[in-house]
């Protein structure tokens, strides 16, 4: 009986047709993918049961493409257990390419839902194209026939451009005809198999006309990257870890294990994907790049059609385009995230009073572990500790990033992490000091300690990926965060080595914006610093509770803004927002906004910014 109740729990029932039967199924785990894989028969198979997990699968029969496929922990609980499979035979679709079945894309873009429009069945470049097969085009004249660029219409910032003097723009550094990155008209050695990037949307377009091909619309590539019900059930979580996100660099096409539902690779990270569609400044891009952080997977950036820039890369589809909605799929369309609510006003004192007391914390025994060396650098070490929570018999770890230069008392620094441990479980070894789109290696190395709070919901306390619309949850969560950032600041005070009367918050991205209650209603905070942050929209925070807009005028410690002028997720509207709403004066808040997106701000400038702010306002650390 016991058995019976509990399997259901750790395994997970599917059934696999395909056409044309006899297939022979393999499946391993999807973050094993260096792992032998198992057999579990041929098709069709009927309620096989399998480690609840996500999965990579992989169908092959004689005569026929191999099908590559991948399925989430909990898609047999929404419908998914049933997977049908339709082979092509060897040379009836090109090999580079895979089946991606028709429906309607659910995925949300920048944080909205698309339109309800049907997409046929269609096939889709398996990887991002190529240096290689690029340079095919380009050695094939593609930048002299006018063929594979007739009805563009070329405009750049002055107006409209004839053919000839667009040519002329779609060159190297080196004045030969090619992407932006390549130079004498060639990539660099050894770069054959690493996506193409530097190219317009006009030379995606023109590309994709010369492989009898099409740049796919904002429905096909969500249609290709997610399965439909990616937001209840999340292969997305098990793709970002194995992606190329928050790197020095593109890599070699499906050298990274992110494996989408259909097949294809890299479609989050490496280099960002021109769409078909038109809108916002000309065009859009998709995907993030590999300097992005991996929560930027689903945001689109806006961008001119002739914008060449270094992140610009493409796939490709092919459809039959017969259908009734074909010329809907390709349609302009703002794809811009929710704008902020102008109208919208933080609560009275009265009611930020009721507010408050749901917040309302009291001190208690501690019960601290003795601290636990994790690793050890040249610059920190390491440390966990673990305190009672105060709260439903929890148990909280702090990670203390502990400078091995200077003289205690050291300053404590609290950091509260982009959305990424909110959405994905991390390990508490994974934790380093901030994360490579926004190290925060300086910090500890000016001589302060980087305190990293296991906030409830990530890390060894993630249950499941936030959702902004449980509003019971996230209400009942940010109570349990106040309650675990004042914990840490009574842990700091027991320590002789930290100065916790000179105490600072540093908040990235989700930290700088959905987080904000915690800096409002801590008064032991001395100053902030805010990454990338700004005002969320209404989405991100639906009650007023949590709202950020309620605690901003609330803050009144000094506050530094780092932002980026490109940033697709906060952009100036909602960072100028959130400084304006701030209760601090205004000679102790500052804004700075650099030239960068919304991750890696160049760093000597977020450096001299953020060491410069805190000395300032908590003093200069003893040397």
């Amino acid at each position: 009986m016991i058995l019976a109740t509990l399997t259901p729990r750790f395994t997970a029932t599917y059934s696999v047709t395909t056409s044309p039967s006899g297939a022979q199924v393999f499946v391993r785990g999807y973050d094993a993918a260096n792992e032998a894989w198992q057999s579990v028969g041929r098709t069709p198979l009927k309620d096989i049961r399998l480690p609840r997990r996500a999965l990579r699968w992989r169908v092959e029969k004689t005569g026929f493409e191999t099908i590559e496929h991948a399925t989430a922990a909990q898609d047999d609980t929404l419908g998914n257990g049933a997977i049908d499979l339709t082979f092509g035979a060897v040379g009836t679709q090109p090999p580079d390419m895979v089946f991606a079945p028709a429906g309607v894309s659910t995925i949300n873009v920048s944080g909205a839902p698309l339109p309800s429009i049907a997409v046929p069945a269609f096939l889709v470049d398996r990887t991002e194209v190529t240096n290689k097969s690029y340079k095919e085009f380009v050695a094939g004249g593609g930048y002299e026939r006018r063929s594979y660029w007739e009805g563009l219409e070329f405009v750049d910032d002055d107006g409209p451009l004839s053919w000839e003097d667009a040519m002329k723009r779609f060159v190297d550094p080196t004045g030969r005809p090619g992407p932006a990155t390549w130079e004498l008209g060639d990539y660099s050695r050894g770069q054959e198999d690493f996506p193409v990037t530097g190219i317009s949307w006009y030379e995606a377009m023109a590309y994709a006309r010369f492989r009898d091909k099409e740049v796919p619309t904002v429905f096909h590539w969500t249609k290709a990257a997610l399965p439909d019900l990616d937001i209840a059930s999340s292969l997305a979580a098990s793709i970002l870890p194995l992606s190329n996100f928050g790197s020095s660099g593109p890599a070699r096409a499906a050298s990274y294990q992110g494996l989408g539902p259909h097949g294809t690779y890299d479609m989050f990270g490496n280099a960002r994907e021109w769409l078909l569609n038109h809108g916002g400044k000309g065009g859009w891009l998709i995907g993030g790049d590999w300097e992005d952080p991996a929560y930027a997977y689903l945001s689109t950036v806006s961008a001119k059609l002739m914008d060449r820039s270094r992140y610009n890369g493409v796939r490709l589809v092919r459809d039959s385009g017969t259908s009734a909605d074909a010329a809907k799929l390709r349609e302009s369309i703002d794809l811009q995230r929710p704008r902020l609510d102008s109208a919208a006003k933080p609560v009275s004192d009265d009611v930020f009073a009721a507010f408050a007391s749901q917040f309302a914390y009291r001190r208690g025994d501690l019960k601290a572990t003795e601290p636990v060396t994790m690793a050890e650098t040249e610059d920190w070490t390491k440390q966990r500790v673990t305190i009672d929570a105060g709260y439903s018999g929890e148990r909280l770890d702090v990670i203390l990033f502990v400078p091995r230069r200077g003289r205690p008392p050291y300053q404590p620094m609290i950091f509260f992490s982009g959305i990424q441990i909110v959405l994905l479980a991390n390990s508490l070894e994974s934790i380093d000091a901030g994360f490579e789109a926004m190290p925060l290696d300086y910090v500890v190395k000016s001589g302060r300690v980087l305190v990293q709070p296991i906030f409830q919901g990530t890390y060894n306390r993630f249950k499941s990926s936030w959702n902004a619309a449980d509003n019971v949850r996230n209400e009942r969560e940010w109570i349990e965060r106040r309650w675990d950032l004042g914990r840490t600041i009574d842990y700091l005070e027991t320590r002789s080595d930290i100065d916790a009367t000179h105490v600072g918050f540093i908040g990235v991205s989700f930290g700088g914006s959905v987080a904000l209650p915690l800096v409002g209603l801590e008064s032991r905070l001395r100053t902030a610093v805010l990454l990338s942050g700004g005002l969320p929209t209404k989405d991100q925070a639906p009650t007023a509770l949590v709202d950020p807009i309620n605690y901003a005028p609330r803050i009144t410690m000094p506050v530094l803004m780092v932002n980026g002028r490109y940033d697709y997720l906060f952009p100036l509207e909602a960072q100028q927002r959130l400084f304006d709403l701030l209760g601090t004066l205004p000679a102790d808040k500052r804004r700075v906004i650099l030239d960068y997106g919304h991750g890696s701000p160049p760093r000597a400038d977020v450096l001299r910014e953020t060491l410069g702010w805190l000395d300032k306002y908590v003093g200069q650390p003893k040397p």
